[in-house]
């Protein structure tokens, strides 16, 4: 996912619902993270911290469709 805002490079961490995801900082307004696997649909929190804080948004799993 890409996540956008101000003051991003200095990220140290990016969490889906408390879990630790691969992420990296592509610019002062730009982080790019994968989310980990869920094996349940749902809405789900995104965290990123830094020196400054912490932000939360949102982040909502859904099923592949059956083929």
């Amino acid at each position: 996912m890409t996540i956008t805002g101000t003051g991003l490079a200095a990220t140290d961490q990016v969490t889906f619902n408390g879990t630790p995801a691969p992420f990296a900082v592509l610019s002062d307004t730009t982080v790019t993270a994968t989310s980990p696997p869920s094996g349940t649909e749902g809405t789900f929190d995104v965290t990123v911290t830094g020196p400054g804080g912490n932000a939360t948004g949102s982040f909502t799993y859904v099923s592949a469709p059956d083929i």
